[in-house]
């Protein structure tokens, strides 16, 4: 049940949820302070795969090694999801970021 997520990016912020509903995250795209793309290691960052907590603090989605989208609350928690394509996804979320600030 938590081996696949569907996440959502749009004008709203990040929408992530597991393919039964639960469990489910929504980062608002006003929270939104940093989105970044970076590489994730599972076992040496997160200890292993599936929802976990980092060492640093970071919370997680890793399902794989590779690229993942980083977000970084207006609280300081770091929400992190490995996704394809998060180089778009981190664009799509910059302008939302940016469109609710203004």
């Amino acid at each position: 049940m938590t081996l696949v997520f569907r996440v959502r990016v749009n004008a709203a912020g990040l929408r992530v949820r597991s393919i039964i509903g639960w469990p489910r995250w929504n980062v608002a795209a006003s929270e939104i302070t940093d989105i970044q793309v970076v590489q994730v290691d599972p076992m040496a960052e997160f200890g292993g795969w599936g929802l976990r907590i980092a060492v640093d603090g970071r919370m997680g989605i890793v399902l794989r090694t590779g690229e993942a989208l980083q977000v970084t609350r207006s609280s300081g928690r770091v929400f992190v999801v490995t996704i394809d394509d998060a180089r778009t996804a981190a664009s799509v979320l910059t302008t939302a970021m940016k469109e609710a600030r203004s």
